[in-house]
């Protein structure tokens, strides 16, 4: 997953193209990383590596439309985690985070 996310950022596989296995590749290795760090209790971060998930799924429905529901399924996952820490902690800068991604799952 790091090696897909690493090409990316190196430029050897580019996510805006017009190539949705690749889109899709990109997709899965976020909602990868996204159930790696619900595991390892970094919500936070595995709420973004949903959403981005997410978001490239859309980007190649002809590919991606049999992982759209464990996508979202994951991402509803993080939230409601997320979710749970904000209302235990009542840290600010969470609950700031947390809103956030609620109104994005909502777009």
């Amino acid at each position: 997953m790091g090696q897909v996310l690493s090409m990316v950022s190196d430029g050897m596989l580019e996510v805006g193209s017009n190539n949705a296995q690749q889109l899709l590749m990109v997709s899965v290795a976020y909602h990868n990383i996204a159930v790696e760090q619900l595991v390892l209790r970094h919500v936070s971060e595995a709420c973004v590596s949903s959403q981005n998930a997410r978001r490239l799924a859309r980007l190649c429905l002809s590919y991606s439309n049999r992982y759209l529901a464990q996508f979202e399924s994951t991402h509803k996952t993080a939230l409601k985690d997320l979710g749970q820490i904000v209302r235990t902690k009542q840290n600010s800068k969470q609950a700031e985070m947390f809103k956030r991604l609620l109104s994005e799952l909502h777009e």
